[in-house]
C-alpha cells in the first residue's frame, strides 16, 4: 500500500514532530556534551552534562566556590578553590575575631584580625601612652598604659670602632635589650650632624630616664643629657653594675659616643663608624661619670674595645 502523502515515518516508530514518550529532558544545570562523528562530521550529544565554568556564579559539584569572577586574594580562587581568610577584607572569615578592613594595630583590630583588648595586651592604641603588655605598675609603663620613664644602660659587650655605622650601633643595643627590657633601644652615638640623637632619638617631652633597676633616676628629660645627668649610666640591661677597674682613660671604663657635652658631633668617630684602624681616633665618655664627662671625655684608637650608651625609644 502506497504511503500517505505528506507524512513521513522513523525508525522505531518515532514522529519527527517532537520527543517521543520514554526520551529523556537535559537538566537546566549544566550544558550538553556533544561530539563529532569522524565519518559523517554531524554532531551528538554523548548525553552527559558538562559543567558551567568557574566564575558564572554558580557553584557546581567539582568548584569548593564560584564569587563569579576569576580572580585571586577574594576568598575564592581563580580556579574556585577556597583561599585562606584574608584578614584586613572587612569580611569576619573563620579564625578571625574581628576585620576593619585594614592592616593596621592599635586601632581595636590587629593586623591579624585579633582583638586588641586595651592596656596590658602589648598594643598600643591612640588613647595610650605606651603598652608593654603588662600591668606592672612600676616598670616604666603603668597599668594605665601612661608612660612613667624610659629605660637606658650600658653595654656588657665592649666593641672596636668597627660599629657598622650608626645603625650598627642601634642594632647591638636592640641585641642587648632583648628578653630583658620593654621598647626600642638606640645607641647615644653620632657620626655627622643628621644622625646624632637629637635627630634620630624619638623623644617624650617631660619623661625622665631610669636605670634598669627601674629606681635610680639618672636625667628628668632628655635635654638633660648634655651635662646634668644625677647619675652615671653604669647598669647593663639585666641592671647589673658595671665597675671600671682602671681609672683615667681606660678601655673598660670608656663608652663610644663622639658627641660633646652639648650634643655636638665631634670629628674622631672612627670613619663614621666603619674602622677598627690603630691609626684611627674615636671620642667617648666615662661610664662612671655623673658630669659632662658621662658623654665627653677620651680620645681612644679605634682598636680597641669600648662599650657604647643604650636609650629606649618613645613609643
Amino acid at each position: 500500500m502506497a504511503a500517505t502523502s505528506g507524512a513521513s515515518m522513523t525508525g522505531g516508530g518515532e514522529s519527527s514532530g517532537g520527543d517521543a514518550p520514554g526520551t529523556d529532558t537535559v537538566a537546566a544545570s549544566g550544558s550538553v556534551e556533544t561530539t563529532e562523528d569522524p565519518t559523517t562530521g554531524d554532531s551528538e550529544s554523548t548525553g552527559l552534562i558538562k559543567p558551567l565554568p568557574c566564575g558564572d556564579g554558580v557553584q557546581e559539584s567539582n568548584e569548593d566556590c564560584d564569587d563569579g569572577n576569576n580572580l585571586d586574594g577574594d576568598g575564592c580562587s581563580a580556579e574556585c578553590l577556597l583561599e585562606d581568610p584574608l584578614c584586613g577584607d572587612e569580611q569576619l572569615d573563620p579564625g578571625e575575631q574581628c576585620d576593619d578592613g585594614n592592616n593596621v594595630d592599635g586601632d581595636g583590630c590587629s593586623s591579624f584580625c585579633t582583638l586588641e583588648v586595651g592596656c596590658g595586651d602589648g598594643m598600643k592604641l591612640a588613647s595610650e601612652e605606651c603598652d608593654d603588655g603588662n600591668l606592672d605598675p612600676d616598670d616604666g609603663c603603668d597599668n594605665n598604659c601612661e608612660l612613667q620613664f624610659l629605660y637606658a644602660f650600658v653595654t656588657q659587650a665592649q666593641y672596636t670602632g668597627a660599629l657598622g655605622g650608626v645603625g650598627g650601633a642601634d642594632a647591638i643595643c636592640q641585641m642587648e635589650a632583648a628578653g630583658k627590657l620593654p621598647g626600642t633601644y638606640r645607641a647615644w652615638i653620632a657620626s655627622s650632624v643628621d644622625d646624632r640623637p637629637a635627630v634620630r632619638f624619638a623623644i617624650h617631652a617631660g619623661a625622665p630616664y631610669h636605670l634598669p633597676d627601674r629606681q635610680t633616676a639618672i636625667v628628668a628629660g632628655f635635654m638633660g643629657l648634655n651635662d646634668d645627668v644625677m647619675h652615671a649610666i653604669d647598669q647593663t640591661a639585666d641592671a647589673a653594675v658595671v665597675v671600671p677597674s682602671a681609672m683615667d682613660c681606660a678601655s673598660d671604663r670608656n663608652v663610644w659616643t663622639a658627641l660633646d657635652k652639648d650634643g655636638n658631633v665631634v670629628s674622631d668617630h672612627c670613619a663614621g663608624w666603619q674602622s677598627e684602624s690603630g691609626d684611627a681616633y674615636g671620642h667617648g665618655g666615662y661610664l662612671d661619670a655623673a658630669s659632662e664627662q658621662w658623654t665627653s671625655a677620651c680620645q681612644a684608637n679605634c682598636n680597641s674595645l669600648q662599650r657604647l650608651y643604650c636609650f629606649q625609644q618613645a613609643p
